[in-house]
């Protein structure tokens, strides 16, 4: 099935294994389910009290710390930490058995170029402590069941509409409801079981007493599996990896997977009908017990069209024109004032007038469409991948050029939305010149065009803003964390850490899944996964650090007025504000001044590895933005605006950019992540006739490729696990996970900021037909954990 693309993140994961922020390499702690409680009934206006623990022993020793009476499964987690400390005077005695800790920690944090991903280093053999949590897997899991429930019902349908030479109506779904409602209260029964052995997890399918079908018994198969495998331990007492279940996949789903395929694709080349919603009916019927989105319904929707721009999942492109793109020399947009007088109600406007006013913007896919082009006549596609076996056309990457405006009635107290105006279409190869421009009143051609558009940013989506520059960033700054700085000791550690969950569990999967040859990227971007890998390698080696502050970045591409309706921009500056304000108080608590960031010298050797590591622009900014100091931190400032960046790039960035996937992406007549070449289109230049009729369904993949980008993109953005606000477990009377009294009442305060968040994103959203509640508090985990 679609959904086994990425069902390594869970049959990999050794569920019981401690999370990333250990209180050694070998004991970690889970995350504080007694914090995340508390935060969540906050928002719901009532008090929950944690169950009291029974104090240590006195004067625990910090190297042989007692446990508490707690839980077997919990006991090995709770231990007594040192408070957070700067490093030693250098040269004492302190400082060098300080130095002796940190030089072991290397050799388990290791960084090896990784291969089928351009030489990127990344940590493969992920450390006990860089495992993910069972809570972690259970969700994961469950969405998991939901896709491979949702494909089942589809082959069923899908089979018997093949044999039959017919589309199965609706009401042929009663028929399998009771299973899809069983195989759901089966998951539920185990995710819940609370006692921590397989047989809870056994016992919890029998009492469910759903009557599973012998149609999924695979799906009961596989449930009862990971509960051996991931509640149970393995007879020598270490930590399983998910054999047992990933064999029942590998072997029980191996077949289902090419059936469901081939049956999705001869029924939707048989059925395939012109015009309307007709012309999308295949698509449809993927959606077997999954919702279809909301979006469906505005496939053609010009509004949201242009809405995805600051509310979708790339709000990191779109800018405000310039004056020198409208040069009458060398304009850089094929735009003219005709284009935008065609709009109803900018008949007299011109584009010179609406960009001095900065209401004119433009999303360019050229300059990431010429580099993909490029690598990719050094790395081509597998003939494969790019449609051969499918009978559907070639896939194709273009350089479309979108221009947008705003109403000159739009205020600060009343702000408006973007219009789109017209569309550049760049030729299938991702020429520089655009050799096609269409208007809303193009018709079909105006349709392929926007669906041009949405599969070049979605593009740059996946590749630059979330592999690249929130996993691969943060995961390079993340191992010079585990390198460089003392584990549980240095105050930046402890604060950090818990911002690294799963991180280098899920990067390590990247090579082998998504990015292996012929799988998940090969199949739904118009590159190859080399050609990919090598695209992600020079965003990394181009992008600088202190570009990416948020403010800094908006101000860039001009998105900071008031009157153009950006939840976007305002979400993420409220974040912004609050983490902020949680890192200055904390790191006033150790560093009182500039001499004291300058005189630490792990913090130092941190700083030098992440720039040392292929990070540009970490270090002291100078007085224009640029970094005076690469790879050097002298003053407190700056520390502050460094920690708050990578706090806010692995928690909000990720969240702004991976979980619009599960509402946007999942229906690829919206949003596909690439298009196909019409037959008739292939070995011309790629001109879109305006005269073509029909739909656009000619552009789109095909139904089996539809599929794994709904498996994909469903699973990437459902898992939402430790939102923001939450903190590694901790015993209170020890001090908690920061030790630090002041420390702990920001971190409430922070939480009370983020809760009148929560409300306000509510508020705001409640009346909108598609809501961005993407950045709500509660939905942004606090690391890049899927």
């Amino acid at each position: 099935m679609a959904a086994l693309a990425v069902s390594a993140f869970v049959v990999a994961t050794p569920v019981g294994a401690p999370s990333s922020w250990t209180g050694s390499r070998t004991t970690g702690t889970p995350p504080s389910a007694v914090t995340a409680a508390r935060f969540r009934s906050r928002a719901r206006g009532r008090r929950v009290t944690p169950t009291a623990v029974a104090p240590p022993s006195p004067s625990p020793s910090p190297t042989t710390s007692k446990l508490l009476k707690v839980p077997k499964t919990a006991r090995r987690f709770l231990v007594k930490r040192p408070p957070p400390s700067l490093p030693p005077p250098a040269g004492s005695a302190d400082a060098a058995a300080r130095a002796a800790r940190v030089a072991e920690q290397k050799k388990v944090y290791q960084l090896v170029p990784a291969e089928g991903l351009a030489g990127i280093p990344l940590t493969p053999d992920v450390p006990v402590a860089g495992l993910s949590w069972f809570k972690w897997v259970a969700k994961t899991g469950k969405m998991l069941l939901q896709l491979n429930l949702n494909t089942f019902l589809t082959e069923n349908a899908l089979s018997k509409a093949t044999k039959r030479g017919i589309r199965l109506p609706s009401a042929g779904l009663d028929a399998v409801e009771a299973t899809a409602k069983a195989v759901r209260v089966t998951a539920s029964a185990v995710l819940t079981a609370t006692s921590g052995t397989a047989e809870a997890g056994q016992a919890a399918i029998a009492k469910a007493g759903s009557p599973l079908t012998a149609s999924s018994e695979r799906t009961s198969k596989l449930l009862s599996t990971l509960a051996d495998d991931e509640l149970g331990a393995n007879p020598d007492g270490s930590q399983p990896r998910g054999g047992a279940a990933s064999s029942v996949i590998a072997r029980g789903e191996a077949a289902a997977v090419a059936a469901v395929k081939a049956g999705v694709s001869q029924t939707s080349r048989a059925a395939g009908v012109p015009g309307g919603d007709a012309a999308y009916a295949d698509f449809r019927s993927l959606f077997r017990s999954i919702p279809l989105p909301p979006v469906a319904k505005l496939v053609d929707s010009d509004d949201m069209f242009a809405r995805l721009r600051v509310a979708g999942p790339n709000p990191m492109s779109i800018r405000a024109v310039k004056k020198q793109d409208l040069s009458a020399t060398s304009p850089s947009l094929p735009f003219t004032d005709a284009h935008l007088q065609a709009l109803k109600g900018y008949e007299k406007d011109t584009l010179a007038a609406a960009t001095a006013d900065g209401r004119l913007f433009v999303l360019d896919c050229r300059p990431t469409g010429k580099v993909l082009a490029d690598v990719e006549k050094k790395y081509p596609s597998d003939a494969d991948m790019v449609g051969g076996m499918d009978g559907y056309g070639k896939q194709c990457q273009f350089a479309p050029v979108a221009l947008f405006v705003l109403s000159p009635t739009a205020t600060a107290k009343n702000p408006g939305r973007l219009e789109p105006v017209a569309i550049a279409v760049g030729g299938p190869k991702a020429t520089a010149t655009p050799i096609n421009l269409f208007t809303p009143a193009d018709g079909s051609a105006w349709a392929a065009a926007k669906l041009i558009v949405n599969a070049s940013d979605g593009a740059e989506q996946e590749l630059k803003w979330h592999l690249g520059l929130t996993h691969l960033m943060i995961n390079g700054i993340a191992a010079a964390t585990h390198r460089e700085l003392e584990e549980e000791s240095h105050p930046i550690w402890r604060i950090l850490t818990p911002h690294y969950d799963g991180l280098f569990f899920l990067n390590s999967l990247v090579p082998s899944t998504l990015l292996a040859p012929k799988e998940t990227v090969d199949k739904l971007v118009p590159v190859s996964t080399a050609a990919a890998a090598q695209y992600v390698k020079s965003v990394l080696k181009t992008t600088h650090f202190n570009s990416l502050f948020p403010d800094v970045h908006l101000k860039a591409r001009g998105m900071m007025d008031p009157r153009l309706d950006n939840p976007y921009r305002e979400d993420t500056l409220a974040h912004w504000s609050i983490l902020h304000e949680f890192v200055s108080e904390f790191v006033g608590c150790y560093y009182p001044n500039d001499a004291a960031v300058v005189a630490d010298y792990e913090l130092q050797a941190w700083a030098a590895a992440i720039t040392a590591g292929g990070q540009l622009g970490f270090g002291e900014r100078a007085a224009d933005g640029s970094t005076a100091t690469p790879g050097a931190i002298s003053s407190v400032a700056y520390l502050i605006d460094a920690i708050t960046l990578i706090i806010f790039t692995g928690s909000v960035q990720h969240a702004a950019i991976n979980f619009p996937q599960h509402d946007l992406m999942t229906y690829t007549p919206f949003y596909p992540l690439g298009v196909r070449l019409p037959p008739s289109m292939e070995g011309g230049d790629g001109q879109i006739v305006k005269e073509q009729g029909g739909s656009i369904r000619e552009w789109l993949p095909s139904p089996n490729i539809a599929l794994l980008q709904l498996s994909v993109c469903y699973l990437l953005g459902s898992v939402i696990h430790q939102p923001l606000g939450t903190k590694p477990m901790a015993i209170r009377q020890w001090g908690g996970w920061y030790q630090n009294r002041k420390v702990s009442i920001a971190l409430n305060r922070m939480n009370r900021r983020l809760i009148e968040l929560e409300k306000h994103i509510a508020r705001r959203e409640a009346n909108n037909e598609v809501k961005y509640e993407y950045l709500r508090p509660t939905r942004v985990p606090r690391s890049i954990n899927i």
